[in-house]
């Protein structure tokens, strides 16, 4: 079975589904701290939002619970779905990018979060909150955390700053494949130890990891826009997807050399 299509997504949520595992969202995990047998499911919603509907769909047809960190952007910041997906009890979480936006203001990305915020509370109340990582941008937008605290605009935690890492399994489908370090640039969670993840070629394979409980909690970082739910979308991404990659590769060898 091809890796990012509709039908591998639900042979994953139908094998998490099977096992003594229960889906947590983010905030709930940060509200109820279950130690053992946890699967958070994210889902960061960047750029098209056919794919972020019908795995928000398919995931409550299953009884399984994610959180979707949304980027204030018209192609996905869609208040009648966003509020849809809410109530199928779903997270909504605000995936900002502010300090882009700001060209590394602090103070001006700290008013742009404030008043993007106003907005995705219009539609439901925002707990959590993680940053968007644009690999053309050489800022970090978290960093707009250094020295403010975010609990002062009544968010709970953040996806990434308020987990501790050093006993979960971490795994992203950045750059459309499971090789966490290849193409991934800033979906990195403070503090996580990639050598100890292995190779893994499909995510199904996961699902084996998470049925022999190698691991008290498992992430899922996944990006609606890299999968596909038809045969034209799936050959049309994996094309773009690899112009991307290489286009990371080169990003990475110039950050790298520290010029």
């Amino acid at each position: 079975m091809r890796e990012f299509t509709k039908e591998l997504y639900e042979e994953f949520i139908k094998g998490i589904k099977s096992t003594d595992y229960k889906t947590y969202t983010i905030y709930q995990y940060l509200e109820k701290k279950p130690k053992n047998r946890v699967i958070l499911l994210r889902h960061d919603v960047e750029r098209t939002f056919k794919e972020t509907w019908w795995m928000a769909n398919l995931e409550h047809e299953y009884g399984i619970v994610s959180t979707y960190y949304v980027r204030k952007k018209p192609d996905v910041f869609l208040p009648d779905k966003l509020r849809k997906i809410a109530s199928f009890g779903h997270e909504i979480g605000y995936h900002y990018e502010t300090l882009d936006k700001a060209n590394g203001d602090i103070e001006k990305a700290l008013e742009i979060f404030e008043s993007e915020l106003k907005e995705f509370n219009k539609i439901c109340t925002i707990k959590t909150i993680s940053m968007h990582g644009n690999p053309l941008s050489s800022f970090i937008n978290q960093d707009i955390w250094k020295n403010h605290d975010f609990k002062k605009f009544g968010i709970i935690g953040d996806g990434f700053l308020s987990i501790d890492f050093s006993n979960i399994f971490y795994i992203t489908d950045t750059g459309r494949n499971w090789e966490f370090s290849k193409y991934n640039i800033k979906d990195f969670p403070p503090g996580y130890d990639v050598n100890r993840v292995p190779k893994i070629k499909s995510l199904l394979e996961v699902v084996d990891f998470v049925k022999e409980q190698k691991y008290p909690v498992f992430y899922f970082n996944l990006h609606p826009d890299v999968w596909a739910s038809t045969s034209s979308d799936y050959y049309k991404k994996a094309i773009w997807q690899g112009v991307k990659n290489q286009g990371k590769r080169v990003i990475k060898r110039y950050r790298k050399s520290g010029k």
